[in-house]
């Protein structure tokens, strides 16, 4: 399962969840077949958590590599220590609130991004849509001025709009607006 992860993420670039789920499986599969020692698995996993980490700051996952390595942190810090060898492990009062906390962070940050994406264009021809304006010069079918934004521009209308009348741009086409009175 794990080197199709991996494969797949390759072969796909971009996808992300099946390389994060790849290189998760790939090392509980390590650890099952006591290739690696148990705190070695930890170990990596650790690792492999701090990596999913930075490259959801980096990569549009859309919080899947952070999702990735929260289960990695989660299953590196159970893993990290060898109990039969030294008897200890890591405490529950260190793991889970460090796990919460960085967990929290990237949870946070995937809500922001979002918020981002869903937000109205601020700037661009986007954002001008829907505004309201002042005419300058009378906007007709065959032109005219607006001053939308705190900048002047053409304007196109299907009915007259006088001089001084507020008017909403329904869109743009070039540096051209295309507006109509409000009522």
């Amino acid at each position: 399962i794990g080197a199709a992860g991996l494969y797949f993420e390759l072969a796909h670039p971009g996808v992300v969840l099946p390389g994060a789920a790849g290189a998760i499986s790939l090392l509980l599969g390590l650890f099952a077949t006591q290739v690696l020692p148990v705190n070695t698995a930890g170990l990596l996993l650790l690792l492999l958590s701090a990596v999913l980490f930075v490259l959801e700051l980096f990569i549009t996952s859309h919080g899947l590599l952070a999702l990735g390595g929260i289960i990695s942190l989660i299953i590196g810090s159970i893993f990290l220590y060898d109990r039969s060898v030294t008897g200890t492990a890591l405490s529950a009062w260190v793991m889970w609130p460090v796990i919460v906390t960085v967990g929290g962070f990237f949870l946070a940050i995937a809500l922001l991004a979002a918020r981002a994406q869903l937000k109205k264009p601020q700037s661009g021809a986007e954002a001008l849509k829907g505004m309201t304006g002042t005419v300058w010069q009378t906007v007709g079918p065959g032109g005219g001025m607006i001053h939308v934004h705190g900048e002047l521009w053409k304007a196109v209308s299907d009915s007259e709009i006088p001089s001084g009348e507020k008017a909403e741009v329904t869109g743009i086409k070039g540096m051209t607006l295309t507006v109509k009175k409000i009522d």
